[in-house]
């Protein structure tokens, strides 16, 4: 059992569940969608959702059907790609569950059914046990290579032989500070904050080697400015030194960041913006794991090569296997939802997918963004070519990054890394809430700060480029969401300075903040810039939020997908289509 302390800062994110082994909960019935008991489950619809949150295709197939539908926990904030050209509402709602992973529940309500899709309990926490599991593995192997740096492969300038002598002398407080990097993600252990006698040991052993490390990088730069100004560059604007780092304003550096698996690294950031790597580990991306869950579906994992390669088990007349005319080949930058759109009215298949946001790269690339049909080819290929179109660089994958199954006539296509994918689904109301400011103020409002710093640890790393950053999501929403709403109101607009700030609120960001005294100047300002930009690939409009937090030199940028609403300026809800093709 881990200590309390631990539990604690675990559940706090979600991560933590118990029992650590894995419940053997077998896949329920469709008992719950009768369509004896209640007819309405036979109306057939044609349903369009381009990656919207299933909390709003529910609302939307209610209002049209008459059935109360809902959805509970994050269920409803899973996005949903679906073209279905006409089924029973009974075999969608069905088709939903079995692509989440989640059932549906009947409740009784008078004479009529109300209907709830939900994760079970026992279900949950056998993801969030292999998550758990994989999480402490990941700090485990940083940890060994951190204590056994001799079996580590050297990186660059053999860095890790160079700062071993301070590997034995942190490890103890990154230790005793596990639960913290659990909950924040991050832990900088600031030299200065060390006890007297711990601070002088470890910048006994700090000092000669940063000594080292600044004659190297001079003696770099200099020779950078010297060929610059040989090419004609001027004096002014060539490369400049840095000047002497102060090793007793280092700060030691352990990340645990995601993408689309665990990675943690460690390594030394000085005064001077430098930081120095040590070493790193990578975690289980929990495929084989996520996979095994649907093994009673019969899943297809396309194989690099031999894409749209009919099974062995296929019949000949498969109309998978079926040539379809798709006319002109489209662009490999066309929009993947628009692809499958195509590819169910050619084929007259319904289709569902899941849809992430991927933003872990700092650029646009998306696993499925290079997905396009063209010319002839079969429904198989075209959804072999779909789990295949690349990874988020961009680049030719290498190992199937979705996986595919049938159900009944319609076609399932689920990302390979789920478990840790939906991990970062970002809840539907604060999108609806960040829509609603766009439109009335085309900026954030003061209120939303707080809602974007109840974020956790995953829902953030989705956003954007945070590892080695994750101070920055501190810095620029967690503490300026404590400030007073004028405050929030300035951040958020034309930006808020140090001297602007009441009494109390400083006293709370130089609290809260690792800012030296002496850089707490009236003018030391912090702000949060809106920008709308357009990203088909992430099947919605992108909100980026530039912060510039109190304390930092320069800016980073997060992403938001404002999953089911239009381009600027209107921001409508757009992306859902339900209509009705036959009543019941």
């Amino acid at each position: 059992m881990l200590p309390a302390s631990v539990r604690t800062a675990l559940a706090a994110i979600g991560l933590f569940a118990t029992p650590s082994v894995a419940v053997a909960v077998p896949n329920p019935g469709p008992a719950a969608l009768d369509v004896h008991q209640d007819p309405r489950l036979a109306t057939q619809v044609r349903l369009e959702s381009r990656g919207i949150p299933v909390s709003r295709v529910l609302a939307r197939v209610e209002r049209a059907t008459g059935l109360e539908l809902s959805a509970s926990g994050r269920v409803g904030d899973e996005r949903l790609v679906a073209f279905v050209p006409g089924s029973p509402v009974k075999d969608v709602l069905e088709r939903v569950a079995d692509l989440y992973r989640v059932r549906w529940v009947r409740e009784r309500r008078g004479d009529r059914y109300r209907y709830r899709l939900e994760k079970p309990a026992a279900w949950a926490q056998e993801e969030q046990a292999l998550r758990l599991r994989a999480l402490r593995e990941v700090l485990a192997q940083l940890a060994r290579s951190l204590r056994q740096p001799d079996q580590v492969a050297e990186g660059k300038a053999g860095r890790p032989q160079v700062w071993k002598p301070l590997y034995p002398e942190v490890l103890p407080f990154l230790a005793a500070r596990e639960p913290e990097l659990l909950r924040e993600g991050y832990l900088y252990l600031s030299v200065t904050s060390l006890p007297e006698l711990d601070r002088e040991r470890i910048l006994s052993r700090l000092a000669p080697i940063l000594r080292a490390q600044d004659a190297a990088r001079t003696a770099a730069l200099r020779s950078i400015r010297e060929d610059e100004i040989a090419r004609g560059i001027p004096p002014e604007w060539a490369t400049m030194d840095k000047p002497p780092s102060r090793p007793e304003r280092s700060t030691v550096t352990v990340e645990l960041y995601l993408d689309r698996a665990p990675r943690a690294s460690a390594g030394l950031r000085t005064d001077t913006e430098t930081w120095y790597f040590w070493t790193s580990a990578h975690g289980n991306d929990l495929r084989k794991e996520g996979a095994a869950f649907y093994a009673d579906r019969s899943p297809r994992f396309p194989v690099p090569g031999k894409a749209g390669t009919p099974q062995t088990t296929a019949a000949a007349d498969d109309p998978y296997n079926r040539a379809l005319d798709f006319g002109t080949a489209s662009s490999p930058a066309k929009d993947w939802i628009e692809g499958l759109g195509r590819l169910s009215r050619v084929s007259g298949t319904a289709i569902y997918t899941d849809c992430y946001h991927y933003f872990n790269h700092g650029g646009p690339g998306h696993p499925r963004k290079g997905f396009s049909v063209g010319g002839r080819l079969t429904l198989a290929e075209a959804l072999d070519r779909l789990c295949l179109a690349g990874d988020s660089s961009g680049k030719a994958a290498s190992v199937s990054d979705s996986f595919w199954w049938r159900k009944g006539d319609s076609a399932l296509v689920r990302s390979g890394a789920w478990l840790w994918d939906s991990a970062t689904v970002l809840p539907a109301d604060l999108i609806e809430r960040l829509a609603e400011s766009l439109r009335a103020r085309k900026t954030l409002g003061e209120d939303d700060l707080p809602a974007l710093a109840a974020l956790d640890l995953f829902q953030v790393q989705s956003l954007g480029p945070m590892a080695a950053h994750m101070d920055y999501w501190h810095r620029g929403f967690r503490v300026p969401a404590r400030l007073t709403p004028n405050s929030r109101r300035l951040l958020v607009t034309s930006g808020v300075e140090w001297g602007q700030l009441a009494p109390a609120e400083r006293e709370l960001a130089a609290r809260l903040l690792p800012i030296a005294p002496e850089a707490a100047s009236p003018g030391l300002k912090a702000r949060i810039k809106s920008e709308i930009r357009s990203d088909p690939a992430q099947g919605a409009p992108v909100l980026v939020l530039n912060v510039w937090p109190f304390g930092e030199r320069g800016g980073r940028p997060v992403h938001l997908p404002l999953a089911g609403y239009s381009a600027p300026p209107t921001l409508a809800l757009t992306g859902l289509e339900v209509e009705i093709t036959r009543s019941r």
